[in-house]
């Protein structure tokens, strides 16, 4: 076997995987090693054990090449999609000070605090992953991988958590929008959590009741509300079965039960439905969309984000056509440009934004359809 071939390999949050590629796409040969269960030692903290996202990656790595038929030498690139919202602290050799910290985990969420003095570059998962490859503190997906604790310790990047509300939209009802009149329903896959963080943590106190489906494991939904309350002005929970959708509160589905909305006398409640996957997820983005057009219809707000497949483009497209506000999201801030690129083909999005713009950009769509603020709106579309 003779040719030229390309390396694939993905950390991903459950498991990673390595796969051999030739230069026609198709699949030579694979390797997959699920990660160990996360370690929680007290309240709040969540870590992948000991290095268990290199030793996951070799793993795959081995049993990958162990059936690769060809030359190694033929292998001419390496390319690496992982999770990029984790923590690592390295020391100076570019090996771990301390266990990398989920994403689930509080402090990753915080400003870092240095208080090991073994540490001497805080960077993302990724990042970490990259060194371990290439022996380089260079992180080309974020323009700077490695931040020296003196810069750390000056106020630049790395880990600075975003003031709730700060830079987004301003107040709702001060703008002449009553909250309590509208619903907001979000749907994202891939690269959703850092979106969503972004999106959220731009809402002002008084935003109208938002939910919001995230493909993710039921383990993790929970977690993942509890971190984004604590990134948000508004108050983020996973749903409860039959709450009721408040201004200033946004309710995450579990992430194994379709989530819906139903009307309830001037207002909405939350309701999940059957766990059958829907354009293969459970919970699904259409499931809820054409539950918020049914229910909300002109008094609704789409939003879909970054994520791979379909999912959600038709409930957007229904949203719209039931008169709602439909935004999706642009594509140079998207991780995967999938589902918010069908439902600009479908002609579902009226908007298309980057995560920090919405939140503005669905207060002056709302307010618009009371008066003025047509201009500034018109610039998105």
């Amino acid at each position: 076997m003779t040719g030229k071939y390309i390396i694939g390999v993905d950390g991903g949050s459950q498991s990673s995987k390595v796969v051999v590629f030739d230069l026609d796409g198709d699949v030579v040969c694979e390797g997959r090693q699920v990660l160990r269960p996360m370690s929680r030692p007290r309240n709040g903290i969540v870590e992948h054990p000991d290095d268990d996202l290199w030793d996951s990656i070799a793993t795959a790595s081995r049993q990958a090449m162990a059936a690769f038929p060809g030359d190694p030498g033929e292998i001419v690139g390496v390319g690496l999609c992982t999770i990029r919202c984790e923590r690592a602290f390295l020391k100076r050799d570019g090996s771990l000070s301390s266990p990398v910290m989920s994403w689930m985990d509080v402090r990753a969420y915080q400003p870092y605090v240095h208080d090991d003095p073994e540490t001497a570059y805080v960077t993302t998962s990724s990042g970490y992953i990259t060194q371990r490859f290439t022996g380089r503190f260079r992180d080309t997906a974020a323009g700077q991988l490695a931040v020296r604790i003196r810069a750390v310790a000056a106020g630049v990047g790395a880990g600075a958590r975003l003031a709730a509300g700060a830079g987004g939209a301003g107040s709702f009802r001060a703008r002449g929008v009553d909250p309590n009149r509208h619903v907001v329903a979000i749907g994202a896959s891939t690269g959703g959590t850092e979106a969503l963080a972004a999106v959220l943590a731009r809402l002002p106190v008084d935003s109208p009741p938002v939910v919001i489906v995230q493909h993710m494991p039921a383990a993790f939904t929970g977690p993942f509300a509890a971190r984004l309350d604590g990134l948000s002005a508004v108050r983020v929970t996973e749903a409860a079965d039959g709450e009721r959708l408040r201004a200033g509160c946004a309710l995450l589905a579990r992430g194994d039960t379709h989530l819906i909305v139903r009307r309830a006398g001037s207002g909405w409640v939350a309701r999940y439905t059957h766990q059958e996957p829907v354009n293969r997820h459970c919970p699904s983005v259409d499931v809820l969309f054409d539950a918020v057009a049914a229910a909300a219809g002109v008094q609704a707000v789409g939003i879909l984000l970054t994520g791979m497949g379909a999912d959600g483009a038709r409930g957007l497209l229904r949203l719209r056509q039931a008169g709602a506000v439909t935004i999706a999201q642009n594509e140079n801030s998207c991780v995967v440009y999938g589902m918010p690129k069908q439902a600009v083909a479908l002609g579902a999005a009226q908007y298309t934004a980057a995560p920090e713009e919405i939140p503005g950009l669905v207060l002056c769509a709302l307010r618009a359809r009371g008066h003025g603020c047509e201009k500034a709106v018109a610039r998105h579309e």
